[in-house]
């Protein structure tokens, strides 16, 4: 308010000399300087008022950025998590032995078992069963393919390129692994404070990781796919027995599910819908086989063979096989399914 005054002032006593310099009667030189100090107290007033101003502005800004920064909770950083991995050293493979060894590094507890294996195409398919070792001195040694099936036999390694990939887990329930409860802890505590070279996932009783990528190898010395069919086939055939006829005859569900070979004479062969049906006689006499001991085969495919041929054929019993004659008799004959006729 006071520096409008000095404004209104200024011009009032600016007016008065002009004036009194048209007049000139001698009163423009003291309106001239009252005019002047006007101005410059205008001028004074002014500043000192912009200043005043701005340093109240930026008290209050001060002021209410201090309590933002009052109100903001402060951030408590996280700890860094430990890592924990799995990584592959070396790997080789045995022609001897037809089996891979992968020996492992790893900074998991001691006794730790760590399950390696070769990867598929899916999520569960593995072209070796997967084996385990134990964390001994931070290294783990795992063999695989050197597995045997109770029916299937054994497993053979083939040529190619495969990922491997390696887990661990625990279980309330298991005894495997279960230290890992104590030196690690259950899942939220490992969650927080560790983090892996694979998926940690929280399962019903405890959790497993798996996923661990370890790299790729190349096996060039194994076997080729074509071998491996070749000599399954080969120990499938020398493990098919033949069981007197009579005996079979008696009573063909008795040996439902045995794997058997027969070599006889056919009587009939019919073939339709991708399938052959065989009438195959099979006791051999001194004349030939005998037409009144017939074994009923049903083979999926088609054969080159025709009416009188002898064959050998390798399959499995599946009980009695009954039709009924053009005569009108109920036949039962043994009925056996196929997977190799030659």
């Amino acid at each position: 308010m006071f520096g409008v005054i000095l404004f209104l002032a200024w011009i009032v006593f600016s007016v008065l000399f002009i004036v009194s310099l048209v007049k000139k009667n001698g009163k423009a030189k003291r309106n001239f300087l009252i005019g002047l100090a006007s101005f410059v107290l205008f001028i004074v007033v002014i500043s000192t008022t912009t200043e005043t101003d701005s340093d109240a502005d930026v008290a209050e800004e001060t002021a209410a950025d201090g309590t933002s920064e009052e109100k903001k909770p402060q951030k408590k950083e996280e700890e860094p998590k430990e890592e924990l991995f799995v990584k592959l050293e070396s790997s080789a493979y045995s022609k001897d032995t037809d089996a891979v060894t992968l020996n492992l590094t790893t900074n998991l507890p001691e006794n730790t078992e760590v399950y390696a294996s070769f990867r598929g195409e899916g999520e569960t398919d593995f072209p070796l069963v997967p084996d385990h070792g134990k964390v001994q001195n931070g290294k783990v040694q795992v063999v695989i393919g050197d597995y045997e099936d109770e029916y299937d036999g054994s497993e053979y390694v083939i040529n190619g390129t495969y990922p491997i990939s390696a887990s661990f887990s625990v279980d309330k329930d298991l005894d495997s692994n279960k230290h890992l409860l104590d030196e690690l802890g259950e899942f939220k505590e490992v969650n927080k404070k560790y983090k892996f070279n694979g998926n940690l996932t929280e399962t019903e009783k405890g959790y497993v990781v798996e996923d661990i990528a370890l790299g790729d190898m190349e096996i060039k010395d194994a076997y080729t796919q074509e071998q491996v069919d070749q000599m399954k086939l080969e120990k499938k055939k020398g493990e098919a027995t033949t069981i007197d006829f009579k005996q079979l005859e008696k009573n063909p569900d008795r040996y439902t599910g045995e794997y058997v070979k027969y070599t006889g004479e056919i009587v009939q062969i019919l073939e339709g819908n991708d399938t052959t049906n065989i009438r195959l006689a099979v006791t051999k006499t001194s004349y030939g086989y005998n037409p009144g001991e017939i074994v009923f085969i049903e083979y999926e495919g088609y054969t080159d063979f025709v009416d009188g041929d002898i064959v050998t054929i390798y399959g499995e019993v599946y009980g009695k096989y009954s039709y009924e004659s053009q005569a009108g008799y109920n036949i039962s004959l043994p009925g056996i399914v196929a997977d190799i006729v030659e």
